[in-house]
């Protein structure tokens, strides 16, 4: 088994086990329901899956990276590690920016529950901090073993992800109303608004 394959799996398995971790702390916590039965979790679920396994399978056999349509210009090994690196981030941002939600963390919207709106740490200069981490994750994938399997796979999963983005930002305009338009005029949905945080900095 090589090195790549140690690293990635062991990531992966890290961010697994957190995240599920996570899920049981907070549903004892508050007593909610922590997964949404919105079927574009499943959906997203499974396909963050696909992603993790295939990179992780391709890395140990060859032979099943030639299926995936391996982008051979973009297969080096400092490509690699830069792959490796980039998905080490996005997986301990991802941790970190759910860790800042508290018990706010949910896993898709539930539309009869309210909770607390997160505006420190990431959430302060970003909407979405936790599905930006998603995309480092799946950039870092891709150049581990760059494949037209994995790309179509990401960008399909990136869809679906910026949906239940949307439907989350109805949910919060829809239960914090005014305080959450103030949020979403001074930060950006996915990357900071440069001026607006210059601006908060200054007033701080």
């Amino acid at each position: 088994m090589s090195c790549v394959t140690l690293i990635t799996s062991f990531l992966s398995l890290f961010f697994l086990f957190s995240f599920i971790q996570r899920n049981r702390r907070i549903g004892r916590e508050t007593g909610a329901q922590i997964r949404s039965s919105n079927p574009l979790v499943i959906i997203n679920i499974v396909l963050s899956t696909l992603i993790i396994v295939s990179t992780i399978l391709a890395t140990a056999y060859s032979g099943l990276y030639s299926y995936l349509g391996p982008l051979n210009c973009l297969h080096r090994n400092i490509i690699n590690d830069i792959g490796i690196g980039l998905y080490a981030i996005g997986v301990f941002g991802g941790l970190i920016a759910a860790q800042q939600m508290q018990k706010s963390w949910r896993v898709g919207v539930n539309p009869g529950e309210k909770t607390e709106l997160i505006r420190t740490g990431f959430f302060r200069y970003v909407r979405n901090p936790y599905f930006d981490s998603y995309l480092v994750m799946f950039i870092g994938l891709f150049l581990i073993r760059p494949s037209w399997i994995c790309l179509g796979l990401i960008v399909i999963t990136m869809v679906t992800f910026h949906v239940m983005v949307l439907q989350e930002e109805r949910y919060l305009l829809q239960h914090h109303g005014a305080e959450y338009q103030r949020y979403q005029e001074i930060t950006g949905r996915y990357c900071p608004k440069i001026f607006h945080c210059s601006a908060a900095s200054k007033e701080s």
